[in-house]
């Protein structure tokens, strides 16, 4: 199934709130999809902490959901049935976020992608 842009973004906006209600609680929106990359954003308002800046927890789910949801457009545009899975998340905070915020997660290279692909047509 391919996808427009901007068919992938609502695609993605509408599948964040029905299958991930985490992220409908943090207001995620979808804010930029060019077919290599994605970016999230989230409100500090419904996502700060006691300090009044951005909890930890929703800056590392706005950056995991990002590079997951990225293959998983990815994925949608290129088979059939597949699922992704977040096998591994690390983050470092660096100092505190004390504004709306954003992720922006890139699809790896072609060859990294080419090497997935031919990975899921022997493994599935």
């Amino acid at each position: 199934m391919t996808m427009t842009f901007r068919q992938a973004q609502d695609y993605l906006q509408d599948y964040l709130y029905q299958q991930l209600p985490l992220t409908a609680a943090m207001q995620v929106n979808v804010a930029q999809y060019d077919g290599v990359s994605l970016q999230l954003t989230a409100p500090l308002v419904c996502n700060s902490n006691d300090k009044n800046t951005a909890f930890a927890g929703s800056i590392s789910s706005l950056a995991t959901v990002c590079g997951w949801g990225v293959l998983m457009v990815w994925a949608k545009d290129h088979y059939d049935d597949c699922q992704v899975a977040v096998m591994h998340a690390d983050i470092q905070y660096k100092k505190p976020i004390n504004t709306d915020f954003w992720a922006k997660a890139l699809l790896p290279n072609a060859d990294v992608l080419a090497h997935m692909q031919k990975t899921l047509s022997h493994k599935g």
